[in-house]
């Protein structure tokens, strides 16, 4: 009874925004919340920007952060940074009343996504095909964002012939997630790194984690690495997007399971980068345009 009373209190609610939209009161449009980390944010943002270019008009929820705002642990923080990466970003948040009203056109198929119509709430986890053409087309690093410290730590990166960042994925990602698969194993890091220390003569890691302890005490030992390297502790999950900002800023990438890694490689506008990355469906669907510089390495 009680679920055939929310049904029939959400019909009716659809049938109430329906009016109002044909009486130009409520916007015919696509609302797409946003939540999780900042790769996450930029994700769902490009999202919208599919649909804008379409002719459709697009605003986003940002409640997620309100409500939730931490990862799959409650361990690690998750704000809304995506204006504070990316300021200059065409941006229009939805208000309270709109997420309501629009609440009977929510939508979480993940696979046809885009054959929906406004009005529709998109809630759920979309397969974007063309994220690293529609990344570079939206996302520009931008240094004003960076504080003292990173600015300074970018400027480390920049004097480095052939500096390469490694994306460690640790936290809510350190054991088997079905949507990421398997954490990284030390044996992939170790072939990763030796590939470019047998390239390179001159190469120079720094390392990014949300466990930087971790790289410290266990991963480094195990890569045998001499002073040819920085574990960079000294931004929590708060100001993850500016780990994001200093891993494009390297000349070339290893990526892990979490996605920091591979938008960082995809924002890297290095001409002669090289992106090293889990031999998996998963990397190869997100380098699926052009992986002519992605050198793939056995998990």
């Amino acid at each position: 009874m009680q679920r055939t009373l929310k049904e029939i209190g959400i019909k009716s609610l659809g049938l109430v925004s329906r009016l109002l939209i044909r009486l130009g009161i409520l916007d015919k449009q696509i609302i797409v919340r946003i939540d999780g980390g900042i790769c996450s944010q930029m994700h769902f943002y490009l999202i919208g920007r599919w649909f804008a270019e379409k002719g459709i008009k697009v605003k986003y929820s940002i409640d997620w952060f309100d409500e939730n705002g931490w990862d799959l642990n409650k361990q690690f923080v998750r704000s809304f940074d995506l204006l504070k990466a990316f300021p200059e970003l065409v941006f229009e948040p939805s208000s309270r009343i709109e997420r309501l009203l629009y609440k009977p056109f929510r939508y979480t198929d993940s696979v046809n996504w885009t054959k929906v119509s406004a009005p529709c709430y998109l809630c759920g986890y979309y397969h974007f095909p063309e994220i690293t053409a529609f990344l570079t087309r939206y996302f520009k690093v931008d240094i004003s964002v960076l504080d003292q410290q990173n600015s300074r730590a970018r400027k480390s990166i920049l004097s480095r012939h052939n500096s390469v960042a490694v994306h460690v994925r640790r936290g809510d990602l350190s054991i088997y997630v079905p949507a990421y698969g398997e954490p990284s194993s030390d044996d992939y890091f170790r072939r990763a790194v030796n590939y470019f220390q047998a390239r390179f003569e001159d190469c120079y890691f720094y390392f990014f984690s949300d466990e930087p302890q971790y790289v410290k005490d266990h991963l480094i030992a195990y890569l045998e690495l001499s002073d040819n390297y920085s574990v960079m502790d000294f931004n929590d999950s708060a100001k993850g997007y500016m780990d994001l900002l200093l891993v494009a800023s390297c000349n070339h990438q290893i990526t892990s399971q979490g996605s920091l890694g591979l938008v960082g490689a995809a924002l890297n506008n290095y001409p002669n980068k090289i992106i090293a990355c889990r031999d998996d469906d998963r990397c190869r669907a997100f380098f699926s345009v052009d992986s002519s510089n992605v050198v793939f390495i056995e998990q």
